[in-house]
């Protein structure tokens, strides 16, 4: 039985099995985990910048989306 520490991380843990599993590919998993993290961090750059009223423009937020979409495809 795999350990899976308490709190959020036991689902991404849980995933990381699971992907490890179907693929057996270190590699599928890391970019997976980079690519998450990075857009966790937008949202909390986002979500800070809201609360401090320093609310960003529509196209910026427009333009970090995309970002991340195209961070996950390629």
């Amino acid at each position: 039985m795999q350990f899976l520490p308490a709190g959020g991380n036991a689902f991404l843990h849980s995933f990381k099995a699971n992907i490890f599993q179907k693929y057996g590919n270190v590699w599928i998993w890391d970019v997976f985990e980079k690519n998450l993290l990075n857009i966790i961090k937008i949202l909390l750059i986002f979500k800070i910048s809201k609360e401090k009223s320093r609310i960003l423009k529509r196209e910026q937020i427009v333009s970090l989306n995309k970002t991340s979409i195209l961070v996950i495809n390629s």
